[in-house]
Parts: C-alpha cells; structure tokens; sequence
C-alpha cells in the first residue's frame, strides 16, 4: 500500500489533513485494468463509464482507496475524501499511480 497525505480535506465545516493508503494499480486484477481503460476511453473521447475527470476522480476512491467498513473512522475519511472533489482528483493525479498507469500501457 502507498500513503499519501492530502492537505485540507473537507470534513464538513472544517478542513483536516489527511494521510490515506491506497492499493497499487494491478494488471491482475480485473477493476483496475478497466478503470485504467475506461479513463483512457474517456481523455480519447471515446465510449466510457467516466462522464469526465471529476468523475473518475471519485471512480478512482471507489476502487484504490483502502478502508474497513467496520471502521466508522475509515469511512469517514473515504466519505470525505470522495466528497471533496479536490482530494480525490489529487489522488488519481498522485505521481504513483500515473507512474503505474504509464507502466501498464507502455507495456501492454
């Protein structure tokens, strides 16, 4: 997992910083290489799931972000981090997962 701090996440009426872990992108599992296709379609212009970054900035949360559903705290910060849509376009533009994506395709 990779830790990344985002700074002044919208928690309600207030900011906070944060420090979340997210998964690294994985050509073995089947969410994160039709996540990387989808928002590839969606930059081309082509048919995609993502209407535009925003949204597969949240799209993004939904699949890396790491969280316990059993842990309210946990899902405070992905609630917070996927409702501010700042965080979460920091986190799919995060150097670590371009890295990753640039490795998958030029690979590919």
């Amino acid at each position: 997992m990779t830790q990344i701090e985002l700074k002044n996440v919208l928690f309600g009426d207030e900011d906070k910083n944060v420090t979340v872990e997210v998964m690294p992108f994985s050509r073995k599992n089947e969410a994160h290489v039709r996540f990387a296709y989808d928002v590839t379609d969606m930059m081309s212009g082509g048919k995609s799931k993502f209407y535009d970054m925003s949204d597969a900035a949240r799209g993004y949360v939904d699949i890396f972000l790491c969280r316990q559903t059993e842990n309210e705290e946990s899902m405070t910060v992905y609630n917070a981090v996927r409702g501010d849509l700042r965080a979460a376009r920091t986190l799919l533009m995060h150097p670590t997962f371009q890295e990753d994506l640039d490795r998958f395709f030029v690979n590919a």
